[in-house]
C-alpha cells in the first residue's frame, strides 16, 4: 500500500473520531437536561405514597388482593 492512502485512511478516522465525540458530548448534555426536566416535574410520584387508594370502599378489596388479611 502507498504510504498516501495509509495518511488519507488515517485523517479520514480521526475526523469521524471527532465527530463522533462530538455527537457523543451533545447526546449527553440533552440526555441530563431530559432528566432535569423530568425530575422537575415529579416523575414517578403517584400521590399516594404508595400506600392503597383512600378510598375506605376499596381499603378492603386492596388488602385482599395484596394478601394483607
Amino acid at each position: 500500500m502507498s504510504n498516501s492512502i495509509k495518511e488519507e485512511a488515517q485523517e479520514q478516522a480521526e475526523q469521524a473520531y471527532k465527530i463522533f465525540l462530538k455527537f457523543m458530548k451533545w447526546l449527553s448534555y440533552g440526555t441530563v437536561a431530559i432528566m432535569l426536566v423530568v425530575a422537575s416535574c415529579n416523575f414517578g410520584v403517584d400521590g399516594t405514597g404508595g400506600k392503597y387508594d383512600p378510598d375506605p370502599a376499596l381499603q378492603d378489596e386492596y388488602r385482599s388482593r395484596m394478601g394483607i388479611t
